[in-house]
């Protein structure tokens, strides 16, 4: 025992006392969990996965899909400016991955209306979750008319 060591055992370090305590072990699963959660990210490739779902096993991916509807609707009821922002974001992106037009057919302008059809979803459903007198609700009423949050009318 050197002559220091005395100190460490009477009077433990404030990292000797965290890592003793509950909030150390928190931590490390939380670490465990992330550093998990990204090797298996880097194991699975989603648009790989999902390719090979739609490709070999279509039962599966349409299952996944059903589960999908389920889990987007709870969402839109729970978190239904989350639930907006995530389908603009999709009609985005069902309108950038639509092939360029040589024609404007009807065959080729539907991806396009349904792009724009779902980002108006997803507008409708932003302004379901805001009260439309107050900050961004305010600032999406005047841009949009939209009411927001419809208040209970008694007779």
């Amino acid at each position: 025992m050197s002559d220091h060591d005395w100190i460490f055992k009477d009077h433990p370090s404030k990292f000797t006392r965290f890592m003793m305590s509950a909030k150390a072990e928190k931590v490390a699963i939380a670490l465990a969990i992330i550093s998990t959660l990204a090797t298996l990210r880097d194991l699975i490739d989603p648009a790989a996965t999902i390719a090979y779902l739609a490709a070999h096993r279509p039962a599966v991916a349409k299952g996944l899909a059903v589960a999908l509807i389920f889990i987007g609707f709870m969402l839109r009821g729970y978190l239904p400016k989350i639930y907006g922002t995530v389908e603009v974001c999709v009609g985005l992106m069902i309108i950038n991955d639509t092939p360029d037009m040589v024609s404007p057919t009807i065959p080729a302008v539907i991806p396009l209306l349904t792009g724009a059809y779902v980002g108006v979803r997803g507008l409708d459903n932003i302004a379901k979750g805001l009260n439309a007198e107050r900050g961004v609700g305010r600032v999406f009423n005047f841009l949009f008319k939209n009411p927001g949050k419809e208040k209970s009318k008694s007779a």
